[in-house]
């Protein structure tokens, strides 16, 4: 038999044993709850994130076309004053078509095709009344490009609150939104009260379309322009440069 002594250690001992192993599945219990909550709220927010639900009015929107920049087959660019029309060549250079034949500049071209591909800051539904608050009304450029056969127009209005940043508009493709029908859509979208969806671009948009003219060009082309009108053929000579007839001199007299 053991001693009363020996066996109040023994039960001591089986007793904090015990003790230890209860606290232990406890604790795991718990971790397991915490980490299945977070993994549960982390699921969450991803399939907020994944349904469209956007959080943040200044993340980054989808682009405005949906071609690629090698797509692109023809350029017009309309500003005040002037229109420039460029067309690619089988070579994938970009030859200038009016207001002159030249060759174009591509770097000039890729930049501009470049911002196009950049996504928008964001997107904005505005009344058609309104559209001149944003300078889209009547807009001072026109970019008209042909992209795998199909037309597509952009107009660029002023800039935003910031500074930084350009309004623009996709014509023809911004679909009227707001109605609760398609036949409300269909008859409210000449109206002054229809909701046309604007845009909010980087001001590198319209870095590109104010280039200026001679800047399109490639320096080849520049430089034969400059060489060409200061060797022109067709100028007259300033008369009062010609070599006038020679004034007999008088011969000096010795006396005799």
């Amino acid at each position: 038999m053991l001693k009363r002594s020996t066996l109040g250690l023994l039960i001591g001992a089986i007793a904090l044993g015990g003790s230890v192993l209860w606290f232990e599945g406890r604790s795991s219990r718990s971790e397991s709850t915490t980490t299945a909550l977070s993994n549960s709220s982390s699921e969450n927010s991803d399939g907020n994130e994944n349904s469209g639900v956007n959080n943040n009015p200044e993340a980054a929107g989808e682009k405005l076309f949906p071609f690629a920049e090698a797509d692109v087959e023809q350029v017009m660019l309309k500003r005040p004053g002037e229109s420039l029309v460029f067309r690619k060549q089988n070579d994938n250079t970009w030859e200038m078509t009016a207001p002159k034949t030249a060759v174009a500049e591509d770097g000039a071209i890729a930049f501009l095709l470049n911002q196009l591909e950049n996504p928008t800051v964001k997107t904005l539904a505005v009344k058609t009344s309104d559209l001149s608050n944003f300078g889209l009304a009547e807009p001072p450029i026109l970019l008209d490009l042909v992209a795998a056969g199909k037309p597509y127009q952009l107009a660029v209005g002023a800039a935003d609150f910031s500074g930084d940043k350009r309004y623009v508009r996709i014509i023809g493709d911004s679909p009227v939104v707001g109605p609760a029908s398609e036949n409300e859509a269909k008859n409210e979208a000449g109206s002054d009260s229809a909701l046309v969806q604007i845009h909010v671009v980087s001001g590198g948009l319209l870095s590109a379309v104010e280039r200026p003219t001679p800047e399109w060009l490639a320096p080849s082309s520049s430089s034969s322009d400059n060489s060409s009108n200061s060797s022109d053929p067709n100028s007259s000579t300033d008369p009062r440069t010609e070599t006038s007839e020679p004034v007999p001199s008088s011969k000096s007299h010795q006396v005799p």
